[in-house]
C-alpha cells in the first residue's frame, strides 16, 4: 500500500508540473498534448526501470508517434465527429445508426493497433530479461491491487452507483435530464451485465501469455497479444460484452431522439468545443 501511495503522489506531482507550466506560460491544451511523450515516459518508469539510453530512445519514438497521431489520426476523429453531428441533425437516430458509428470507430481502432503494436514490441525488445520480468511483475501487482480494492457492495448499491454516474456524465453534456430520460438510463443500468470479474479473469490470462512471450522473446506472439487482446476472451465474456453493446446502442438512440431543442443546442455547443480542441491540437507544432 505504501508503494501505491508513493506512485499516486508521484503522478500528482507530475500533473501539477504540467498544470503549473500551462498556467505560467498561458498555454493551450495543445501544450499539454505536446507534453504527452514525457508524461507517458514518466508513467512507464513506474512499471520498468529504464537506462538513460533506453529512456532517450523511447522518448524519440513517442514524439514520432505523437506527430503521426496529430497529423493522421486526429483528423479522422474530426471527420467522424462531423459525420455523427450531421446524422443527429438530419435524422432520427436508430440503434442501427449508433452501431454503425461504433463499427467505424472499432475499425479505426483496429488500424491504430496495427500501427501501435509493432512500435510497442520494438521498444520491449530493448529490455533485458530482468526488465521484462520487472514490467510484468508490476503489471501483475496493479491487477491484484485493482482486484483487492474493489469495494464490497450489494447489487442494488452497485446499480445505484452506475446510474448516478451515468446521469452525471450525461447531464454534463446535455444539461438537466427529464424524468423520461432518467428512466431511459435506469433501464440501461437494469439491463447491463456486470463483467468486472470476467475482465479480471481475462486480464490475468493476457498477462500470463504476455509474460511467456516476453521471457521466450516470442515477438510475434507479443505483437499479436497487443494487437488483438480479445483473442483471449472466453465465448461467454465476448457474448456478454456484445449484449452490453447492443443495450448501449438502444440507450443512446433513445436519448438522442428524446432531446429537447435546448438540450440539442447544448449538445452541439459541447460538440463544437471538442472539435475546436482537436483542430487546435492538429494544427499545433512541437
Amino acid at each position: 500500500m505504501h508503494a501505491n501511495r508513493l506512485k499516486c503522489l508521484s503522478w500528482v506531482n507530475r500533473l501539477l508540473i504540467v498544470v503549473l507550466l500551462t498556467v505560467l506560460a498561458g498555454c493551450s491544451q495543445s501544450f499539454v498534448y505536446n507534453f504527452l511523450p514525457r508524461l507517458i515516459l514518466w508513467e512507464i518508469d513506474d512499471y520498468v526501470t529504464l537506462t538513460g539510453d533506453q529512456s532517450d530512445r523511447l522518448l524519440v519514438a513517442l514524439e514520432e508517434a505523437l506527430s503521426v497521431h496529430r497529423s493522421e489520426h486526429i483528423p479522422f476523429y474530426i471527420r467522424e465527429m462531423n459525420e455523427i453531428e450531421q446524422s443527429i441533425r438530419s435524422d432520427s437516430v436508430s440503434p442501427q445508426t449508433v452501431e454503425a458509428w461504433y463499427g467505424t470507430i472499432a475499425s479505426y481502432r483496429r488500424e491504430a493497433l496495427a500501427w501501435i503494436a509493432p512500435l510497442g514490441v520494438d521498444q520491449i525488445k530493448e529490455l533485458s530479461l530482468a526488465q521484462r520480468s520487472e514490467l510484468v511483475t508490476n503489471l501483475q501487482e496493479q491487477l491484484q491491487d485493482r482486484r483487492s480494492n474493489r469495494e464490497p457492495e450489494t447489487e442494488q448499491e452497485k446499480r445505484e452507483r452506475w446510474l448516478q454516474s451515468r446521469i452525471e456524465s450525461t447531464e454534463d453534456i446535455i444539461g438537466r435530464l427529464t424524468p423520461e430520460q432518467r428512466e431511459i438510463l435506469a433501464r440501461s443500468v437494469a439491463n447491463q451485465l456486470d463483467n468486472g470479474a470476467y475482465w479480471m479473469d481475462y486480464r490475468q490470462r493476457w498477462l500470463s501469455e504476455f509474460d511467456r512471450a516476453l521471457q521466450s522473446s516470442d515477438w510475434d506472439k507479443a505483437e499479436a497479444l497487443m494487437y488483438a487482446p480479445e483473442q483471449l476472451y472466453t465465448e461467454e465474456y465476448a457474448a456478454r460484452l456484445e449484449a452490453n453493446r447492443q443495450s448501449a446502442y438502444q440507450t443512446i438512440s433513445e436519448l438522442i431522439n428524446s432531446l429537447s431543442a435546448e438540450q440539442r443546442g447544448q449538445l452541439f455547443d459541447q460538440w463544437a468545443q471538442w472539435r475546436s480542441l482537436l483542430e487546435d491540437i492538429s494544427a499545433s507544432t512541437v
